[in-house]
């Protein structure tokens, strides 16, 4: 790793990890406290106001927490963004660039489809960078991406409300620069159960923000962003548009669980079955024949709340009467359960 002898600018590194980079020369570190170290592994927990110094190089290291100036050739290092999300929805970015972007690969504890704002919302199963989804969550836990460096993001935003990402350190709002320049937004808005005004663009969240027009917003750790015009910031009332479930579904949540008769009954070969959820759940679905075994299973996982339908195709079984059932557990209340059996006869 090149150690830089003249720092121009500091690095937040707020929640972000340097994995396992080996050096190849001698090492030290010290910091404002007169610490000092040497040789082999090491890790660094760099204090608020006690930037670490690195010379040379040697083993492997972590960086934890601080402002680190002199990094170097971060974008070279393997990193962990550690972003926290809660229960229900949440808006969510890929700060660091990653060798596989599948909502599946990166958000695989998600119980909902990933949605970018474009205009309206659209589902996305890849995600890209510089662009904020929504994407719903059964509890509240930590997720941790692991990638690459990202100082830098260029987002192409349109006249209106857009839903934006991050990089990989956090970034002040009066930070960002914009092309063409001194573009008029409103103030930028987190989500934390409601909409909250935030001053930063922190790693791993999304945001919204109104613009007067079509453009770029530039976000970057640099202090002078090439000279370019800073945006400016206009409060405003109107607040963002509201999560996808309403939007783009135009429904509202079911108030208590259900299991419909299917449709048509009886069948052949095939017939829907719909049920409902007021909650995110644990959720079974299945098929049992007379003899209490199971033949089907259309469910057994982790669902967000809605209105749902499977579709059962039975031209491998015999006719005869069966029975389908649904057992339904709230995550965020278990008191709240659902079990209900209905009959369904297919006759060939």
């Amino acid at each position: 790793m090149k150690i830089l002898t003249s720092i121009a600018v500091l690095l937040m590194m707020v929640g972000l990890r340097a994995e396992s980079q080996q050096l190849n020369q001698p090492w030290f570190v010290v910091d404002h406290g007169g610490g000092k170290g040497g040789g082999g592994f090491f890790s660094v927990d760099a204090s608020i106001g006690q930037p670490v110094v690195q010379s040379g190089s040697g083993g492997d290291f972590t960086l934890q927490g601080g402002f680190i100036p002199g990094l170097g050739q971060l974008s070279e290092t393997a990193l962990t963004v550690d972003v926290s999300v809660g229960s229900g929805w949440d808006m969510i970015s890929v700060p660091l660039t990653v060798s596989d972007s599948s909502k599946t690969t990166l958000f695989p504890s998600a119980v909902s489809n990933a949605f970018a704002y474009e205009g309206s919302y659209v589902i996305k199963s890849t995600l890209a960078h510089g662009i904020g989804y929504w994407l719903r969550f059964s509890r509240p836990q930590t997720l941790l991406m692991t990638g690459y460096l990202r100082s830098r993001d260029t987002l192409n935003v349109s006249e209106g409300w857009n839903l934006i990402g991050s990089i990989s350190l956090s970034v002040s709002t009066t930070q960002i620069t914009s092309d063409p320049p001194g573009i008029v937004t409103s103030q930028f808005f987190g989500w934390a159960g409601t909409y909250q005004i935030s001053q930063m663009i922190d790693p791993g969240k999304a945001y919204w923000v109104k613009v007067s027009q079509s453009g770029k917003l530039i976000l970057s750790i640099s202090v002078n962003e090439s000279n370019v015009a800073g945006i400016k910031i206009t409060p405003i009332s109107e607040l963002p548009p509201a999560p996808p479930e309403v939007i783009s579904n135009h429904l509202q949540l079911p108030i208590e669980y259900g299991l419909s008769e299917a449709y048509p009954n009886p069948f052949n070969p095939s017939s829907t079955i719909k049920y409902q959820l007021p909650t995110d759940s644990k959720v079974s679905l299945k098929v049992y024949n007379l003899l209490g075994q199971v033949v089907q299973t259309f469910v057994n996982d982790i669902e967000p709340a809605g209105f749902k339908s499977v579709e059962w195709n039975a031209s491998a079984f015999a006719s005869g009467i069966y029975f389908y059932k649904l057992d339904a557990v709230s995550i965020s209340d278990p008191s709240k359960s659902f079990v209900n059996v209905k009959k369904i006869v297919l006759m060939k």
